[in-house]
Parts: structure tokens; C-alpha cells; sequence
């Protein structure tokens, strides 16, 4: 009887730790998907041509980190008209220290950061930096530079960039091309960017990528 028992127990924890073993995967991955939503941005602001977007860590919730509130900087409207060109991005939105250009809302939807322009007609295409077009869409194309210096203090750690050109329709076989060139001045004190006659690198030495710098041309 006692020799039965022991088996039936050896089963039955065999069996336990195979059931533990298939789910334990699963559990793991809905834990991360959570723990990610977590951390991402859920709620926006906008001051002036700046828009955030900000999110607040309580203490003694499940995924604290000891960060409390932290912001990022998703969207600088510049306006060609206004004769300003030069941004200082700010270190904070309120009380909330302005950490990432770009960022994660939501349930993980990206929301890169972008400098648009103020008064473009509706755009029918955007193309990514780095491209170099002749022609788009079969037409012959007309192109807007817009020169703008942003100036990056020394909170900035993460960057999440995605600055397109825009593409207007202007009727017959003409288009036009909105290209936004940045300039960066780096606070020296920031210890994951430098900047380097106006284009910004990482840590080690990687340019970022994601925008047009002052000097590229869209077409070639």
C-alpha cells in the first residue's frame, strides 16, 4: 500500500512539474507584454510648439522603478513664417522631466519624434530620410528645404526618430518636396549623445539616424 502511494505521489508531481513546464512560457511572455504596457507613455500635453507625451510611475505598483514621472518630446511644430528656427528642448514638461525624444504609448504603439511644418497643404506621401528621389509619383519635383537648429540638453538618453519628407501635390506634372534639415548643439554634460558639426552620434560614436541633417540633399 505505502509503495502504491509513493507512486501515485511521483505521478502526481510528475505530472504537476510537466503542467508547470508548459505554462510557465506563456505565463513569462504575458508577464513582459504587461510589464511593457506598464512602462509605456499614456497620456500627451502640448506647450507652445512642443508636444509630449508624459506618464507617472506610483510607488508600490508592480513594475516601480524609482523613475516617477518622466516625459518625451514626440512632436515640434515649426512654423517658416514666425522667423524662429532655433529649439532649446526643454528638460522638463511641467514635473515631468523630459527624458526621450519619441517613445512608446499605449500598448506599445511607436510614436517617434518628428518636426512638422506649420501650414503645408495636405501631404499625399512621406519619404524617410536617406532617400534621394528624381521624380515622385512620375512627376517632377519642386524642393523646400526648412533649416532648423535643435539644441539637446543633458537629460535626453533615448531617441526614437522618424522625420519625413512631405510630398505636395501643385497640379500638372509638378510636385513639391518639404524637407526638414536639423543642426544639433549637444550639452556636453549629456552622457548618451555628442554632437559634431551639427550632427548627433551616440555614446559610441554611431550617428542617429532618423532625421536629415543640415547638409544632406534630398535629391541627387
Amino acid at each position: 500500500m505505502k509503495k502504491r502511494r509513493g507512486i501515485l505521489l511521483s505521478m502526481l508531481l510528475i505530472l504537476l512539474l510537466c503542467v508547470l513546464l508548459l505554462v510557465l512560457p506563456y505565463g513569462l511572455f504575458y508577464f513582459a507584454m504587461i510589464r511593457a504596457t506598464a512602462l509605456n507613455y499614456t497620456d500627451d500635453l502640448t506647450e507652445g510648439s512642443f508636444s509630449f507625451l508624459t506618464r507617472e510611475e506610483r510607488p508600490g505598483s508592480l513594475f516601480y522603478r524609482g523613475e516617477g514621472k518622466k516625459a518625451a518630446l514626440v512632436v515640434i511644430t515649426f512654423d517658416p513664417d514666425s522667423g524662429v528656427s532655433e529649439f532649446t528642448i526643454p528638460d522638463a514638461c511641467g514635473d515631468y522631466p523630459v527624458v526621450e525624444l519619441g517613445g512608446y504609448v499605449g500598448k506599445g504603439g511607436p510614436c517617434p519624434f518628428e518636426i512638422e511644418v506649420k501650414g503645408l497643404p495636405s501631404t499625399l506621401g512621406v519619404f524617410p530620410s536617406g532617400g534621394t528621389f528624381g521624380k515622385v509619383n512620375g512627376k517632377n519635383v519642386d524642393v523646400f528645404y526648412h533649416d532648423v537648429t535643435l539644441n539637446l540638453g543633458a537629460n535626453i538618453r533615448e531617441i526614437y526618430a522618424c522625420q519625413a519628407a512631405d510630398y505636395v501635390e501643385t497640379g500638372g506634372d509638378r510636385g513639391e518636396v518639404h524637407v526638414v534639415r536639423v543642426y544639433f548643439n549637444c550639452d556636453p554634460a549629456n552622457r548618451n549623445f555628442y554632437s559634431e558639426n551639427g550632427r548627433l552620434y551616440d555614446k559610441n560614436g554611431k550617428l542617429v539616424k532618423g532625421f536629415f541633417y543640415w547638409d544632406d540633399s534630398f535629391l541627387s
